[in-house]
Order: structure tokens, then C-alpha cells, then sequence
């Protein structure tokens, strides 16, 4: 499974590193999340800086995953904006917004970014994970989402260098080398 990552952000760092950019793909940095307290964070703000964008559920049997997020936040920080998607995409997720925060604050004294929850695949999804999963407004590739804790990676220019399945901790070294080689 890490080969078959590590190849898949192989292939899509030579392609952001050669600066392909498709004529009609988006720019990620035109869009905004909404913050879990209801405030319009535009995504532009994090223009020159690597995003991780992990979906996640508090009640997922991975959920322990939200602490090594926080690990995640707090060792590399200045080289990543880690930001927390909560969603019931999957049926996993019944606290709103706040719940979220207090209960991630409460359980793994986190305080990486939280957004509103919001669907994160299928037709109701949030605008910024319709620009991960169509790679016609990315410029990369098609992302499926297909359960909780899956990690999208952007380099400082806004382009998908890296795809983590549910089961790749946030501290896995394939993780962690992807942000700080990118």
C-alpha cells in the first residue's frame, strides 16, 4: 500500500513540479471554508504554504488519528496548515461543529484548523472537496473519497502532490517526507 503511494505522489510531484496546469483548472486559493464558529476563512491566506486536507469523524474507529494530527500540527506547523474537515459523509460523525472542537480539544488537546461539518463526497459536497475530486478544476487528478481520515496534501503553490489512504497515520514517514520534501 505505501508503494503504491508513495508512487501515485511520485507521478503527481513530477507533474506539479513541471508546472502543467490544464487551461480551465482552478485555483484553490479562490476558495473559502467555513470555520467551525461560522467565519469565512479564505483559502488564499495559505498562499505559499503546504495544506493538508483530512476529513474526519469523531466517532470513526480511527479516530485516534485526530491526536496524531495534533502531533502533526504541532511538530511541523510552520510547514504545514493542517485543517480538519468533520464530516458524516460516512456516517460516522453526529456532533456539530462546536461538538467537534470540544470534543478534539477535550480528547487530544488539538487546535489545528476545524471547519464547519459538511459533506465531503457525494452531490452535497463542500466546494473545496469538489475541487480535490475533479481534476478538471485541480489540474492534478480525480480524488475519490472514500472514508473517514483521508488525506489530501498541497504543496505552497495550491497543486495536489500527495494522496494518503484512511489507514496511513499522519505521522507515517511517507506522510511526513512528502511535506518536507515538497
Amino acid at each position: 500500500m505505501k508503494i503504491i503511494l508513495a508512487m501515485i505522489i511520485s507521478c503527481m510531484s513530477g507533474i506539479s513540479e513541471g508546472r502543467i496546469v490544464p487551461a480551465g483548472a482552478e485555483d484553490i486559493y479562490s476558495y473559502a471554508i467555513v470555520d467551525v464558529d461560522g467565519d469565512s476563512i479564505q483559502l488564499d491566506q495559505f498562499r505559499g504554504k503546504k495544506m493538508l486536507f483530512v476529513n474526519l469523524a469523531t466517532s470513526s474507529p480511527i479516530a485516534a488519528q485526530i491526536g496524531e494530527l495534533q502531533v502533526l500540527h504541532e511538530r511541523y506547523g510552520s510547514s504545514v496548515v493542517v485543517i480538519g474537515f468533520p464530516s458524516n459523509s460516512f456516517g460516522h460523525e453526529t456532533r456539530s461543529g462546536l461538538g467537534v472542537r470540544a470534543y478534539c480539544g477535550a480528547q487530544y488537546e488539538a487546535d489545528f484548523r476545524l471547519t464547519a461539518v459538511s459533506d465531503v463526497a457525494g452531490a452535497d459536497c463542500q466546494p473545496v472537496y469538489q475541487w480535490l475530486m475533479d481534476a478538471a478544476k485541480n489540474g492534478v487528478t480525480s480524488v475519490t473519497i472514500q472514508s473517514d481520515f483521508q488525506k489530501v496534501l498541497l504543496n505552497g503553490e495550491g497543486r495536489i502532490v500527495g494522496l494518503f489512504a484512511p489507514s496511513v497515520s499522519p505521522l507515517d514517514s511517507s506522510l511526513i517526507n512528502a511535506i518536507l520534501e515538497n
